[in-house]
C-alpha cells in the first residue's frame, strides 16, 4: 500500500511557501540568539565571562592571545582580497567566515586606496572557544572569531589601513546529491562525482551579522553569484553555535554534567562465551546506559571461534577510526567469510563511507552498495556458525547505528537473538540485499518498503476492533519523526472512538492532539532520544512490543530497506515497558506538544522524575538482580 500524496501546488505556490519557512526560519534564528544571550548571561553569574577583542585590557590576557595568534593561530590564516577574487567555490558549507571592510582615514600616506574589503575563514580545524588565563577566580573565554578581530591590523598591516571591521557570515549550499541513471558508472563513481559538486552547490541560505553594511552584503553577493533572492538571515555576532557542543572543560563541576559509569552487563562478564549466551536467551543491550563494547567483544569472540564461518552486517553511518571496521577487517583476517553492506547515500556519510569501501574490499571483504533511489536503514548482525555439522544463525537487530561514537549519546537498544524466525528473516534480509531486491517472505521481522505500512494499518484496525470489542485498547510510540499523513489520519480515527495514544516524539511532528485521547510529548534530555519502540495494548491477553529502525515518515515507508521486529522474550518486553512508562512520567525533561505545534513544559505536582537518569537507575538495579 503506498501512502497518498498531496498536491501542495493546489494550496500554495512555491513562492509563498518559501515566504512562509523563511518566516518561520526568522522567528527560529531570533529565539536561538536570545537563548545564546541567555546562556552567557548564566555564564557570567557563575563567573565565566565571554569576551570580545575589545573587552581585553589585562596585560596577562594580551600577553596570551598574542602568544596564542603567533603559535597557533597564525599558521591557519588565508585572507583573500573580495576585488581579487575569481573563485566561485570559495565559500565552505557551513564554515564561518569573517567578512571585513578596511578603511584609511589618515592623510599623513597620499595616493593610497580609502578602502577594500577581505574575507577570512575562522579555522575549523582549531577550538573554537578559547581558555584565557583566570584572575581573581574569574574565567574568561573568547570565540576564536574575535581573536582574529583582535589581529586584524596585523594581519593587514601591509596596506597601511587605519579601521577595521568586521562581519561573521556562513552559507549552505545545495547538498542534494541526484544521482544520474549512467549505467557506466558504478554507483560509488556516481556519489564520488557528486561530492566533488556538493561543494560548488548553489548557495541556497546565507546567515550573516546583522551589523553588516548593506553594501558589504550587496557586494558579496555580486561577486559570489548569490541570488539575493536566496534566505539571507541576519543574525548575531557569532554562528555556528553548535560548537558550544564542545565547550572547553573549566574544572566547575556543578555546570557538566556528573560522568556515570557504564552499567555492567553481568551476563556477559560471567560468560565465557558470549555467543553461547545469547544461544540459551535472548539478550539486551541497552545504549548509552550500557556500553557498546559488549558489541565488540562479541564481534571479537566470532573473529576467532573455529565455529564461526561467516559474519553479514549493515552499516549506514560509522566514524573514520571505526573499532566495528576494525573488528570486521580482524575477521576476515581470520579466515571469516564477510560481507558488509555499506549505504554509501548516507546523507553527510558518503565520503566516510566510500572510504571504508575501498578500505574493507582490500581486506577481501565482500562489500555490497544499495541502488540509487533506495537506501538501506535497518541496522543488522548476522553471524553464521557450524553446531553439530549444522549452520546455526545469531543475530543482532539495532535500533541506531553500529557506530561507537553515537553509541555514548544516542539511546538505542540493540536485541541479540538465536529465535530461528527472526535470524532466518535476518538472513533473508541479506539475501534480499545481495538479489537486487527481489522481494522476500517474511516470519516475522517487518520490513519496509514492502510490509511495514500495511503493519502499521493492520496494527491500527486491531486497536480499533479491540474496543469496538469492549476493551480500552492503547498504544505507547516512540518514534524520532512521524509525517505520514496517510497513517496519522488512521490514527484520528483510532483516537476519534477513544483508542488511547501516548507518543514520544523526538522531532518532526506533524500530528496534533485534536482528540483528548492523544497525548504527544517530546523528551530533550543529556542524551539524544534515537530508539524507536512501538507498544500495542489490544486487550488483557494480548499486547505487542517491538523495536524498529524505522520513523514513521513516506521515505521509511516507501523508499528505504527498514526492520521493524517483535520482542519475544518476556523479561526483556516488560523492561521496554517499564521504560516506556518511566518516559511517560517525566516532568523535568519532556514537552507536551498541543494543537499549536508548540513544546510545552510539562508541570505537575508529582515528584522530580528526569526519565534519563531514572532508567538508569532502574538499568542499574534491574542487572544486579541478574
Amino acid at each position: 500500500m503506498k501512502g497518498k500524496k498531496k498536491e501542495y501546488s493546489k494550496y500554495f505556490e512555491p513562492q509563498d511557501i518559501v515566504e512562509k519557512i523563511n518566516f518561520r526560519v526568522k522567528g527560529l534564528q531570533e529565539k536561538q540568539d536570545s537563548i545564546f544571550k541567555n546562556i552567557i548571561r548564566e555564564l557570567s553569574n557563575h563567573n565565566i565571562y565571554l569576551l570580545k577583542e575589545t573587552d581585553l585590557t589585562e596585560q596577562v590576557h594580551i600577553d596570551f592571545i598574542i602568544k596564542y595568534y603567533n603559535e597557533i593561530l597564525r599558521p591557519n590564516i588565508y585572507p583573500i582580497m573580495i576585488h581579487s577574487l575569481n573563485t566561485y567555490g570559495v565559500f565552505k558549507d557551513s564554515s564561518v567566515y569573517l567578512a571585513i571592510h578596511m578603511q584609511y582615514f589618515s592623510q599623513a600616506i597620499k595616493n593610497k586606496k580609502k578602502e577594500d574589503f577581505a574575507l577570512i575563514e575562522i579555522p575549523d580545524s582549531l577550538e573554537r572557544i578559547v581558555v584565557l588565563p583566570e584572575i581573581d577566580g574569574k574565567k574568561f573565554i573568547m570565540f576564536v572569531d574575535d581573536i582574529v578581530r583582535y589581529f586584524l591590523p596585523r594581519i593587514f598591516k601591509f596596506f597601511h589601513f587605519d579601521f577595521f571591521s568586521a562581519y561573521s557570515l556562513k552559507i549552505t549550499r545545495d547538498a542534494e546529491l541526484n544521482i544520474d541513471n549512467d549505467i557506466s558508472k558504478s554507483l560509488m563513481e556516481l556519489i564520488s562525482e557528486k561530492i566533488d559538486e556538493r561543494e560548488r552547490g548553489i548557495p541556497v541560505r546565507m546567515v550573516v551579522d546583522g551589523d553588516i553594511p548593506d553594501r558589504l552584503l550587496s557586494l558579496i553577493l555580486k561577486k559570489f553569484n548569490i541570488d539575493p533572492k536566496a534566505t539571507i538571515v541576519k543574525g548575531q555576532r557569532y554562528h555556528n553555535i553548535r560548537d558550544l557542543m564542545d565547550f572547553p572543560d573549566l574544572g566547575l563541576d556543578n555546570l557538566v554534567f556528573k560522568p556515570i559509569e557504564p552499567i555492567a552487563h553481568k551476563v556477559f562478564i560471567n560468560s565465557k562465551s558470549l555467543i553461547e549466551t545469547i544461544k540459551k536467551k535472548d539478550q539486551l543491550i541497552c545504549l548509552p546506559y550500557q556500553s557498546f563494547y559488549n558489541l565488540l567483544d562479541i564481534l571479537r569472540e566470532a573473529s576467532i571461534d573455529p565455529k564461526v564461518k561467516s559474519i553479514n552486517i549493515t552499516i549506514y553511518r560509522t566514524g573514520r577510526n571505526s573499532s566495528v571496521m576494525n573488528a570486521l577487517m580482524n575477521a576476515a583476517r581470520n579466515g571469516k567469510k564477510v560481507t558488509v553492506f555499506l549505504e554509501l547515500q548516507a546523507r553527510f556519510d558518503e565520503e566516510n563511507n566510500i572510504y571504508w569501501s575501498n578500505l574493507l574490499q582490500k581486506e577481501g571483504i565482500k562489500v555490497i552498495h544499495s541502488d540509487p533511489g533506495i537506501k538501506v536503514h535497518c541496522k543488522l548482525l548476522l553471524i553464521k556458525r557450524l553446531e553439530n555439522d549444522k549452520l546455526v544463525y545469531y543475530a543482532g537487530l539495532n535500533t541506531g547505528n553500529f557506530n561507537l561514537y553515537t553509541s555514548k549519546i544516542y539511546t538505542d537498544f540493540i536485541i541479540l537473538t538465536k529465535d530461528v524466525m527472526i535470524t532466518q528473516d535476518v538472513n533473508n534480509v541479506f539475501e534480499l540485499l545481495e538479489s537486487n531486491f527481489k522481494k522476500p517472505e517474511f516470519n516475522k521481522l517487518i520490513v519496509s518498503p514492502f510490509y511495514m505500512r500495511d503493519f502499521i494499518h493492520n496494527q491500527l484496525d486491531n486497536l480499533i476492533e479491540s474496543y469496538y470489542n469492549g476493551y480500552p485498547s492503547s498504544a505507547i510510540i516512540k518514534l524520532n519523526h512521524i509525517v505520514d499523513e496517510e497513517i496519522i489520519e488512521h490514527i484520528y480515527k483510532a483516537a476519534k472512538i477513544g483508542v488511547k495514544f501516548d507518543f514520544i516524539v523526538r522531532t518532526t511532528c506533524c500530528m496534533k492532539p485534536i482528540y483528548p485521547t492523544i497525548e504527544i510529548r517530546s523528551i530533550v534530555g543529556r542524551f539524544l532520544e534515537h530508539a524507536r519502540i512501538l507498544y500495542f495494548n489490544f486487550n488483557k491477553n494480548k499486547d505487542e512490543l517491538y523495536l524498529s529502525s524505522a520513523d514513521w515518515m513516506p521515505r521509511n515507508m516507501d523508499h528505504r530497506i527498514e526492520v521493524t521486529y517483535p520482542i519475544i522474550d518476556k523479561n526483556i518486553k516488560n523492561l521496554l515497558l517499564n521504560i516506556l512508562r518511566l518516559q511517560l512520567s517525566d516532568n523535568q525533561k519532556a514537552r507536551y506538544v498541543n494543537n499549536q505545534l508548540n513544546n510545552q513544559i510539562i508541570i505537575n505536582d508529582k515528584p522530580p522524575l528526569n526519565s534519563q537518569m531514572a532508567i538508569y537507575e532502574y538499568l542499574k538495579q534491574y542487572y544486579s538482580k541478574l
